[in-house]
């Protein structure tokens, strides 16, 4: 059996699980666990284990979400790529659509290439594309996104929206 045959019959529920807390339908859920799958194979020569398969594979399985929402309506509700994208363990539910409203104000707090950065991410754009728009290095927007989103995580925290 192969690496991928044992990674897909190990983690293939918890991510059509999560997948169909995303989308809410079966089929949806089902036709974005095999592209989830597809892209792995495709890149788990890549994998560098900075994260356990798990949540790489929930990581891809989020970018694959992220592009079918896309892809479906050209201007996807911000609100429901916020939620999506603040959450801090993509295996717990969504936030609240309270939640998300406040995190969308604290985002347009920040300079304006930080805003940049998170809501190209939160609209799915891969580090490297956010770096050539931007004109950084993709470090750069990495880290930039990783401290605000850390900060953004904290104030709503603070303010006791209940995010695991």
């Amino acid at each position: 059996m192969s690496a991928l045959e044992q990674i897909y019959k190990k983690y293939r529920l918890d991510v059509y699980r999560y997948l169909l807390s995303l989308t809410h339908d079966e089929d949806t859920a089902e036709d974005l666990l095999s592209d989830c799958f597809i892209i792995a194979l495709c890149k788990l020569p890549f994998f560098r284990g900075d994260s356990s398969i798990k949540t790489w594979l929930f990581g891809i399985a989020r970018n694959c979400y992220l592009r079918y929402i896309k892809k479906l309506r050209k201007t996807a509700a911000l609100q429901d790529l916020v939620e999506v994208y603040i959450e801090e363990d993509i295996t717990s539910h969504l936030l609240s659509k309270q939640a998300a409203e406040r995190a969308r104000e604290l985002i347009m707090q920040k300079d304006e290439r930080t805003q940049a950065i998170m809501n190209m991410r939160i609209e799915g754009y891969a580090y490297k594309e956010i770096a050539a728009r931007l004109g950084m290095s993709e470090g750069a927007a990495r880290v930039i996104e990783h401290r605000a989103k850390n900060q953004l995580r904290a104030q709503l925290k603070k303010e006791g929206y209940e995010i695991e």
